[in-house]
Order: structure tokens, then sequence, then C-alpha cells
């Protein structure tokens, strides 16, 4: 399971993502939170 926590730690942490795969990630986040609302 991918939480909040994870994600954001990982944008943080890991400068190789482009700024595409960024964007496509809060994407993914917005429909899992989306999901569990």
């Amino acid at each position: 399971t991918v939480t909040f926590e994870d994600i954001t730690y990982t944008e943080v942490g890991e400068h190789e993502y482009t700024v595409t795969e960024k964007q496509e990630m809060k994407q993914e986040l917005h429909m899992i939170q989306n999901l569990i609302q």
C-alpha cells in the first residue's frame, strides 16, 4: 500500500524524478485520495 507519506518522501528524496513523473505521481495520489473518500 502506498501512503501519502511514502509519495511525499519519495518526491523530496529522489531528485532523479522528472517534472512529468512528479505530475503523474500527483495525479495518481489525487485519484487514490478520491477513492478513499
